[in-house]
């Protein structure tokens, strides 16, 4: 087992483990890769499950497909009264980024997606269900900080930089502005 270990960390490039001490601990990487990969064997189960039960015709499977931000909005709610009025509605849920999912829903893959971005692909239908504002956090320190507590005292909106410095989430602390579309 360990020179299968030694082998993925050659193939991947990084130390998984921390040999050093007693027991054996993981290392930042060989945690998110761990965490990771039972992500993906508890899918193939769920996978392997679904298709054993539509296959013998127990059970209908709805695919949905969402970016993780919308399980902030209407997404479990969603699900939630989907399972109390269908429950024998096998929902699927598969976490794929916005344009992920046009792609997914022109293979087949999910059935229905609730993403982010605009798309302009012909062959996918699309309702915008809800317009949201979305605010910039920046560290006080910075110029274009000054610029945006400026504006945003006088009531205008501040148009998205071409680019932030990159940060910790724990450092944007400073003031924020609404973005202009």
């Amino acid at each position: 087992m360990s020179r299968q270990i030694q082998l993925l960390e050659e193939e991947l490039g990084v130390t998984l483990l921390t040999r050093k001490s007693r027991p054996v601990r993981l290392t930042e990487a060989g945690r998110l890769f761990y965490e990771q990969a039972m992500q993906v064997l508890g899918r193939v189960e769920q996978m392997r499950e679904a298709t054993r039960r539509v296959g013998l015709n127990q059970q209908s499977v709805l695919s949905i497909g969402f970016v993780a931000s919308t399980l902030y909005g209407g997404l479990p709610t969603l699900v939630r009264k989907l399972r109390q009025h269908a429950p024998d509605l096998d929902i699927q849920l598969l976490e794929l980024m916005s344009m992920q999912q046009i792609q997914a829903l022109k293979e087949g893959r999910i059935d229905v997606g609730f993403g982010r971005v605009r798309h302009a692909d012909p062959s996918v239908a699309s309702i915008v269900l809800r317009e949201e504002r979305l605010v910039a956090a920046i560290p006080r320190e910075t110029p274009l900080a000054a610029d945006s507590v400026t504006a945003a005292n006088e009531g205008a909106r501040v148009p998205a930089p071409d680019r932030l410095p990159e940060r910790t989430p724990s450092e944007f602390r400073g003031p924020s502005a609404e973005l202009a579309p």
